[in-house]
């Protein structure tokens, strides 16, 4: 198989699966009828088996990789080293995958498929339908994917080189046991938003959604801000207003409750609008249902504290963009083009030289 082939199929499954998450039958291949109806089936109920997986989000997902994934977009990106890849010896390239969000390790998969090898994804039992399913309508469309995809629930097992993401504890464990193949191993990261107070009500809503996405579990959601020295959180409160639904969750709406009353219990400062809490705290990582803020009266100091932090951060949102390399529109760290490689390691490069 060449890699315009895989190339065409792959933007063929991104058309199939932007039409299926806006349930627009009339723009699926007759071929795959059957498969647009399996997988929205799926996208109904996969919420019976992760209660995180909830329709809506799940079809925003599909739709935000469908639209980084046309034929052009691949091509700006692979084609670069479509020399390296035609001279690839295929090799078994074992992937651990998350199940944070659903089809987290989508990208790892798109990879390895493009650079000519053998996928052989192990897959977190958080989300173990989706890819499977997605792997099937892939080899549907391309027939010759067929003996390049394999999925395991057990250990991974007879793998030539190995890309892992996981928890910093499980790193570690990863760092040791792939010691003596090529690896990358991902830890876990976390991303931040910088305001100055004259972010646009449009900004701010953007800005709702990178926040709120996905319930916040995703590594690219942000969960801290930095904000000017008295800073009023009014209109940020009003732009969050528009994700209340989330509190009909009860997982989400049990985060919120436990995480109220133990600042409660403990006197802590925070802000909160009934479903959505905002508390001053130094660190990056925040729980489910909260955002934490730090005032700053220089943005020097922001930007140092970025330099300080980049093992630890995936991306950063602001208008201000001279605060670091790569800063992000509000609204879009959920859309990571191809090229927005996790953890900054260039996946491509690593699969043409294993």
């Amino acid at each position: 198989m060449t890699l315009n082939e895989r190339v065409l199929a792959f933007a063929k499954l991104a058309d199939f699966m932007l039409a299926t998450a806006n349930e627009d039958i009339d723009n699926i291949d007759r071929n795959l009828i059957n498969e647009y109806h399996s997988l929205n089936e799926l996208i109904k109920t996969l919420k019976i088996y992760n209660p995180w997986f909830i329709e809506p989000f799940v079809r925003n997902q599909l739709k935000s990789l469908a639209l980084v994934m046309t034929k052009e977009k691949i091509d700006s990106w692979i084609l670069p080293y479509a020399e390296k890849i035609d001279n690839i010896t295929s090799k078994r390239v074992g992937v651990i995958m998350a199940g944070n969000i659903a089809l987290v390790g989508f990208h790892d998969f798109v990879s390895v498929l493009l650079a000519g090898h053998h996928f052989v994804g192990k897959i977190s039992s958080k989300d173990e339908h989706l890819p499977k399913k997605i792997a099937e309508i892939l080899v549907k469309i391309e027939p010759k994917f067929s003996d390049k995809i394999t999925f395991l629930s057990g250990k991974l097992e007879n793998y030539n080189a190995v890309i892992a993401t996981g928890s910093n504890n499980s790193a570690r464990y990863f760092e040791y046991y792939f010691s003596k193949v090529p690896h990358i191993i991902r830890t876990s990261r976390n991303s931040l938003a910088v305001l100055n107070g004259n972010e646009s009500k449009q900004d701010l809503e953007n800005l709702a959604d990178d926040m709120l996405l996905y319930f916040g579990l995703g590594c690219r959601n942000i969960s801290k801000v930095f904000v000017p020295k008295n800073y009023k959180f009014d209109f940020l409160f009003e732009a969050i207003y528009k994700h209340r639904d989330l509190f009909n969750h009860n997982k989400y709406a049990n985060n919120y409750d436990y995480n109220r009353a133990i600042f409660l219990m403990n006197r802590v400062d925070f802000l909160e609008n009934g479903f959505f809490i905002i508390k001053p705290d130094f660190s990056l990582a925040s729980p489910v249902s909260v955002l934490h803020y730090e005032y700053y009266e220089d943005l020097e100091i922001v930007s140092k504290y970025i330099e300080n932090q980049q093992n630890a951060l995936q991306c950063i949102v602001s208008n201000e963009k001279q605060i670091a390399e790569n800063v992000l529109d509000f609204g879009t760290s959920q859309i990571p083009e191809l090229f927005d490689y996790e953890d900054g390691i260039n996946t491509i490069e690593f699969l043409t030289e294993i």
